[in-house]
């Protein structure tokens, strides 16, 4: 019998459980992890393009470092999500789209993957607005892709053919 034990930490495990259970732990706290998967899910997704690989490489290190920073400090999840986690949602998200179709305005995309795999995990908690707290800081964090100011982030979406942000009501 083969069993796989998926834990948080190892707070509670005695040297004998880790050594009879042949537990393995690989902490994501420093950020090797997510680094890791979204360089390798670049090389295997094989662009014949190697500007869309650049793009796609100077898009993370521009956005999700700093992301990470200041949801750590500031933000508070409904229910905990690892690093690991929100950069296998933004991968998943460009890729369904850039194998559909030819993308014009990358940043476009990546920007709109990056708010709702990172920004939807937040709501009222504690008295306090987070997915309110993480618009505003996105807005004035990040002004490449601008926002309207009027509303959230969370209240557009991405027109790929016009490489432009459409507010979802309309």
């Amino acid at each position: 019998m083969r069993m796989l034990y998926e834990i948080r930490d190892l707070r509670f495990t005695t040297p004998a459980t880790v050594s009879r259970a042949g537990i393995l732990f690989i902490s994501d706290i420093s950020g090797y992890q997510w680094k890791n998967y979204y360089k390798q899910w670049i090389k295997s997704q094989n662009f014949k393009n190697n500007e869309l690989t650049e793009q796609l490489n100077s898009l993370f290190e521009k956005y999700i470092p700093e992301t990470f920073d200041y949801i750590k400090k500031f933000m508070k999840f409904i229910v905990p999500v690892v690093e690991i986690s929100m950069v296998v949602n933004v991968c998943k998200f460009v890729q369904s789209v850039l194998s559909k179709q030819e993308v014009k305005g990358l940043e476009f995309l990546f920007v709109f993957a990056c708010v709702w795999a990172i920004g939807a995990g937040f709501s009222e908690k504690d008295g306090k607005d987070f997915r309110k707290d993480f618009s505003n800081w996105w807005k004035d964090k990040y002004k490449t892709i601008k926002f309207p100011t009027k509303d959230t982030v969370f209240d557009y979406y991405v027109d790929l053919d016009a490489s432009k942000l459409e507010e979802w009501a309309v």
